[in-house]
């Protein structure tokens, strides 16, 4: 994913621009995820980072899905790379569990704003489109609360992950 850089002014862009840097947005959370689960070696981290991936997987469907609602025949043009400035999830070998699921809310923290922003975009003359990504911005808000939040508390202040891991070499 990327990171830095202006902000991206979605009124410049138009329907079609927005459906397809969700999808690619989507698409590169979920490699990003997909990545973590084959690098990470905490199994309960794997699972949590394998869960993720699917639900991103999800995600990309969606805003697919009403791309092709919306322009019937017309195949969504992905960009190379998002535009969309997300915290990019760096891994290190070795890298506490902590500090990986604090990386991950920040990504879907900013996924979470650009649904948002979208929503409100949406909201001049798509109803139905503005609650699609209201819904996609309540999801990625969920996974921030609902998983990484807990993840992360278990891994800082109970010490589990790491513990765990420990265990299991020993």
């Amino acid at each position: 994913m990327n990171s830095g850089g202006d902000p991206l002014d979605l009124r410049k862009l138009d329907l079609s621009d927005l459906f397809s840097i969700a999808i690619k947005t989507e698409m590169e959370s979920r490699e990003t995820y997909e990545k973590l689960f084959r690098e990470v070696s905490n199994p309960v981290a794997k699972e949590r980072f394998r869960f993720l991936s699917e639900e991103e997987k999800k995600h990309e469907d969606i805003p697919r899905l009403f791309f092709h609602k919306t322009y019937a025949g017309k195949e969504p043009k992905i960009p190379e790379k998002s535009p969309i400035p997300l915290p990019e999830i760096r891994y290190v070998q070795g890298m506490k569990t902590s500090e990986i699921i604090e990386q991950a809310m920040e990504v879907e923290i900013s996924e979470r704003n650009f649904y948002l922003s979208l929503s409100k975009k949406a909201e001049e003359g798509r109803e139905d489109l503005s609650r699609i990504l209201n819904y996609l911005s309540s999801v990625e808000k969920s996974h921030y609360h609902h998983i990484l939040e807990g993840e992360l508390e278990a891994a800082l202040r109970l010490g589990l992950y790491d513990k765990y891991l420990e265990l299991l070499r020993a």
